[in-house]
């Protein structure tokens, strides 16, 4: 992996897991779905491990977890890794792209998503996620997702004008 923009290979996280949770709870308070599903657990410059606790809303029939479930674990894990490298400048980076391929049925329990930076630059951020489920080295789905990041016509990123965390 290469030096980007930012310089995030070389330097520590912008933001640490509680800030990052902070954020979410501020900005996108409706991913829980009532109750908290999601902690972030470790960030890095380049790296996310986010926790999906099972609730039964995130079951299928058959006793797994469902797609849609875990195509949110990854796009709010790849954001938590993308607000560690780039700070609360980035909240409003919004999914440009994601692909992910089901390997293995998931077991009824919690999920963990980790999530590595492959390249972050002023416009954008692409990712690639592996989720387990929780105790098991079996790797249930791979994806890669990409997000654009708003910046000004200079170039630079656009700082966000709401509830800033301090």
């Amino acid at each position: 992996m290469s030096t980007d923009a930012f310089g995030t290979q070389s330097r520590t996280a912008a933001l640490d897991a509680g800030s990052i949770d902070a954020l979410i709870a501020a900005h996108f308070p409706h991913v829980h779905g009532g109750q908290k599903s999601f902690f972030i657990e470790a960030v890095t410059a380049t790296t996310a491990t986010v926790r999906m606790k099972y609730q039964e809303r995130h079951a299928r029939p058959g006793g797994t977890i469902s797609g849609p479930a875990m195509f949110t674990l990854l796009d709010v894990a790849v954001w938590a890794a993308v607000m560690a490298a780039l700070g609360e400048a980035g909240v409003d980076a919004v999914t440009t792209h994601c692909n992910l391929h089901f390997l293995s049925r998931p077991a009824a329990r919690d999920m963990l998503a980790k999530v590595t930076l492959l390249r972050v630059s002023r416009r954008s951020a692409v990712a690639e996620c592996a989720l387990y489920s929780e105790g098991s080295e079996e790797l249930v789905a791979h994806g890669v997702a990409g997000y654009a990041i708003p910046t000004s016509s200079a170039g630079r990123v656009i700082p966000h004008s709401g509830n800033m965390i301090p």
